[in-house]
């Protein structure tokens, strides 16, 4: 195998955490490939681009000094992570120091494995972290593509120092995502809900949701929820990928969509599914219970091959 256009890593320990982020990184992101070495003399022997991941130091290669995260096996508390950042990002390609005192491979395992949520007690009331908990919202990257930058960072980098060194351009497509978490506001919900529904909005003063009930359950309108003839319209004209995610659960406090085996419902899947891919919107009530999702998932297919 002709390794010399590769970016070879020297790590004192090739461990699987560094595998996985540096596969990440460099070529998910950056499209570049790479290998790891563990001799110290044959990565000093190699004439391609290269970066040195460990304590050990070589005159003009750059370096990033391991966090230490990379080489553990287990989870436990971070501290230091983020130190040294600001620095980091304001690098200049042409800068001369090849030392950095942040780990951004090891930020971004952080990051990217959610580890702070296997240490973290702190729970809003449906059981999810809170943003507010997270090391991005504390260091005021939150709404940045954090990840994606520290990686274009280290591209530049090696660009700069490497003359040959080309990060591949990255290409952008669309992909539509949309939920139907609850396909129609009162069509196929049965006598029962319907009726119950009628009396609540009632009861709650809201007359005209009253009125639109019985206007659409009679034909005289179409049910607020149905916009399919738009989705279809609208995303079928384009070259993009759409992905229709269906809920399929048993009806509860949060889980209001038609009954999985509505004729309704598998007509209107069946009818997507024509044009689109389809895929499960696992329920509320699945999130803690992986054979509730097995269910959910077996109807979807029964549902999208009859």
């Amino acid at each position: 195998m002709n390794k010399s256009c590769n970016v070879c890593i020297y790590a004192d320990c090739k461990t699987e955490r560094i595998e996985s982020i540096f596969s990440f990184l460099l070529s998910d992101i950056l499209g570049v490939s790479f290998f790891i070495e563990e001799s110290f003399s044959l990565f000093s022997d190699y004439n391609g681009p290269k970066l040195n991941y460990s304590t050990k130091e070589l005159d003009g290669v750059l370096q990033f000094v391991p966090h230490g995260l990379l080489n553990e096996n287990h989870i436990s508390h971070q501290e230091n992570l983020f130190d040294g950042l600001n620095d980091f990002e304001s690098l200049s390609p042409n800068r001369q120091k090849i030392t950095f005192s942040f780990d951004p491979f090891a930020s971004a395992f952080y990051l990217v494995t959610r580890y702070e949520e296997y240490l973290s007690d702190s729970k809003d009331k449906f059981g999810r972290f809170p943003a507010e908990m997270s090391s991005a919202f504390q260091e005021g990257f939150l709404d940045r593509p954090i990840i994606d930058e520290w990686a274009y960072i280290i591209g530049c980098l090696l660009e700069t120092k490497y003359v040959h060194f080309k990060v591949k351009p990255r290409n952008s497509h669309f992909l539509h995502t949309i939920d139907i978490d609850n396909a129609y506001a009162y069509m196929g919900k049965g006598w029962k809900r319907n009726i119950g529904g009628f009396l609540k909005s009632l009861i709650q003063g809201r007359f005209q949701d009253s009125i639109d009930r019985i206007k659409v359950l009679t034909d005289q309108i179409k049910d607020p929820f149905d916009t399919y003839g738009y989705l279809l319209k609208t995303c079928s004209d384009t070259s993009s990928q759409t992905i229709v995610f269906f809920l399929l659960g048993n009806y509860g406090p949060l889980d209001k969509n038609l009954p999985y085996n509505s004729s309704k419902l598998q007509k209107l899947m069946q009818g997507l599914g024509k044009v689109f891919s389809l895929g499960l919107h696992p329920s509320y009530a699945s999130n803690q219970n992986l054979e509730l999702l097995k269910v959910e998932y077996d109807r979807l297919k029964d549902a999208t091959n009859s």
